[in-house]
């Protein structure tokens, strides 16, 4: 049987405020069929399409329930379709195009060329540049038909045309930059979700292309401008390259912190994913204390914005991220406070559940409860069905870690090997880290002395991108003959 569609739900799930407002105030007047189903729609949580008819069981409405929910979708979009009409940019310099083919076509054309001029400039403030080109496109054409009709003041026209065809070729040139610059931005939100030496090359030589150069970036409007940034700093975070995607992360947030120049709503979730990216770049560099800063003012807004809802597990995670720096011991209580009464109690297994359960591990090894880390560690694999390559590194090297403090050296090489046969980039901090565990664990089987010093720098020249899991202290701990607790304190100590 197929799945009742949820569109309907989603979209109304999505809508903001004013958009809700607009339908409530022009296609929503009456306690109709439609209105019944839009409330009782916006009160759930989850779709539960058997709730809503049960709701409606006895009414015209539940038993004629998929009529209604399309007839409701189509409102909603003429809805949406008319308010964006009023406050989308785009929309708006497209309706006052097809405004001046109307007068073009009517003869009118001296009025068509009296609102040429403030549409380019709301294209130029907007980098609206493909409907730049329809304007002048337009311009050329009626400059054309003025030179027919007044043959008098031809050579006058003839040089307007000739600065209007300069204006076009300017234009087409800043199109095309803009057109790679998307092509290239793209490319590059696919390969920061690689680790692989070929798509870190990759990531290098898009960086240095002429379109993302600051004199190119700068010529953007805001709302560009942050879309730009926030990819070159995500970018430069799988690079490992912090301090730079800090920078970048920094200009996205000064840029939309200023209401004045944005659109609120729109760049809403902008804002957030933006602050939690840099939180992270902050948690990799062991800032903590910024990170408490950045993240503190985005729970109140989450909890005041319900389409904000989906950021709050990575806010969370981000948090704990912190604690686990600043406080070790109260990092461990929060995440198994957090962990038995909102997830694993209340079998609420999703992305939180699973970043809690790879931090609660590592918080366990820290404190040398190598048992409790391996219980864990199994909750997680019995649960998570989906593959997630830092979080499955994280609890596999957990697990590895575990087996080997605890004497348990033949299932920490078993783990070792069975990971190790998976990751194709032998350079990841991933292949360093389980190799040289499974080297340990050779030489000490036979009597021999390991190196750990070394494998602690061999580790501390490639980008730890997994922070706060931070492996590379336990390998110091063990070239220093200490706990790994006395290593974490002073390692988390030094980077505040």
């Amino acid at each position: 049987m197929p799945k009742p569609s949820d569109t309907l739900f989603q979209l109304i799930k999505r809508m903001t405020p004013s958009e809700k407002r607009y339908f409530r105030q022009h296609y929503d007047r009456g306690k109709t069929q439609h209105s019944l189903l839009y409330d009782f729609l916006n009160t759930q949580e989850v779709y539960d399409e058997a709730a809503v008819k049960e709701h409606f069981k006895k009414t015209k409405l539940g038993r004629n329930l998929k009529v209604y929910k399309r007839q409701l979708l189509h409102r909603l979009m003429k809805s949406l379709n008319s308010s964006w009409q009023t406050s989308d940019i785009y929309t708006k310099v497209s309706k006052a195009i097809f405004e001046l083919r109307i007068l073009e076509s009517k003869g009118l054309y001296t009025e068509a060329e009296s609102r040429i001029a403030r549409l380019k400039r709301l294209c130029d403030e907007h980098d609206l540049l493909s409907l730049k080109l329809q304007i002048i496109d337009l311009q050329v054409k009626l400059i054309g038909v003025q030179k027919k009709q007044n043959i008098a003041q031809g050579y006058g026209l003839s040089g307007k045309l000739t600065t209007l065809f300069e204006e076009f070729r300017g234009t087409m040139d800043e199109f095309q930059v803009n057109v790679r610059r998307r092509e290239l931005t793209f490319e590059l939100k696919v390969l920061s979700g690689y680790r692989d030496q070929q798509a870190k090359d990759r990531i290098s030589e898009i960086l240095v292309e002429p379109c993302f150069q600051p004199e190119s970036i700068q010529r953007l409007n805001e709302q560009n401008q942050i879309r730009c940034f926030g990819v070159l700093a995500t970018a430069e975070l799988s690079m490992g390259k912090l301090e730079e995607a800090k920078v970048q992360f920094e200009r996205c947030l000064g840029l939309l912190r200023r209401e004045d120049k944005i659109d609120p709503v729109r760049d809403l979730q902008s804002y957030v994913a933006v602050a939690i990216n840099y939180a992270l770049a902050c948690n990799l560099t062991g800032e903590y204390h910024k990170v408490e800063e950045i993240l503190s003012p985005l729970f109140s807004l989450i909890r005041n914005k319900p389409e904000l809802k989906s950021y709050r597990s990575s806010l969370l995670i981000q948090q704990m991220a912190a604690y686990l720096g600043l406080n070790l011991f109260e990092a461990i209580e929060q995440m198994g406070t957090m962990l038995h009464k909102h997830y694993l109690d209340s079998k609420q297994h999703n992305e939180t559940t699973f970043s809690l359960l790879s931090l609660h591990c590592f918080c366990h090894l820290i404190s040398e409860n190598y048992e409790a880390s391996k219980a864990l560690a199994k909750i997680y694999r019995k649960q998570n069905q989906e593959t997630h390559y830092i979080k499955d590194f994280s609890i596999d090297c957990c697990l590895c870690i575990a087996g080997f403090e605890s004497g348990d050296w033949e299932s920490a090489s078993a783990i070792a090997s069975n990971r190790l046969s998976t990751i194709s980039d032998k350079g990841s901090q991933a292949y360093i880290l389980l190799d040289g565990i499974s080297a340990a664990i050779l030489a000490l089987e036979n009597g021999r002395t390991y190196n750990w010093a070394g494998l602690a720098k061999q580790l501390g020249d490639v980008p730890n991108l997994y922070a706060p899991i931070r492996f590379e202290v336990w390998v110091i701990s063990k070239s220093r003959g200490e706990s790994f607790m006395r290593s974490w304190i002073a390692a988390s100590s030094s980077t505040r």
